[in-house]
């Protein structure tokens, strides 16, 4: 496994704990989003990216997302960060995601959560979400390869069901 994980089982208690601090989503499909997203980002932390300066984490952040999410971040979102995970939204880099898959989770949630539109309910639409407002439409991802990543990483293999 890489970017930091130990187990497939310690990313789903990392996800479930990053949404019972930021919320669950109208629907409850939070965490699904953001399995989903780290499934088709890096096939769940089994997929290196070599692009240089590209994306950071297991969820891939770039540094314009990176800094985007930083600045639009609620203070009430950050010091839940600081109070909960203990860690300081403003003096983060993105470098820091690499290797800290709960940071990378944190920030996975922090840029969804600014979006108005509530987390889709069902896996296609979620995975349309994705792209719309994670991958965009500048991005090498397709519905597609996110629907297929996250079948084989993690409902195949029955690591979540909600």
């Amino acid at each position: 496994m890489l970017y930091g994980l130990t187990s497939e089982m310690n990313l789903v208690n990392m996800a479930i704990r990053v949404c019972d601090v930021f919320g669950h989503g109208r629907h409850r499909k939070a965490v699904n989003l953001l399995l989903e997203t780290t499934a088709a980002e890096t096939q769940f932390g089994t997929y290196p990216d070599t692009t240089k300066n590209s994306g950071h984490g297991i969820d891939q952040f770039d540094r314009n997302g990176f800094v985007d999410t930083q600045t639009r971040t609620r203070r009430s979102n950050k010091h839940k960060v600081k109070a909960e995970f203990g860690y300081d939204i403003d003096a983060a880099v993105v470098t820091d995601l690499d290797n800290d898959p709960m940071l990378s989770l944190i920030f996975c949630r922090l840029k969804y959560k600014l979006r108005p539109e509530d987390i889709p309910a069902d896996f296609v639409s979620r995975a349309a979400y994705w792209k719309r407002f994670y991958n965009s439409t500048a991005g090498k991802g397709t519905i597609e390869h996110y629907l297929h990543s996250a079948e084989t990483h993690i409902y195949e293999e029955n690591l979540w069901e909600f």
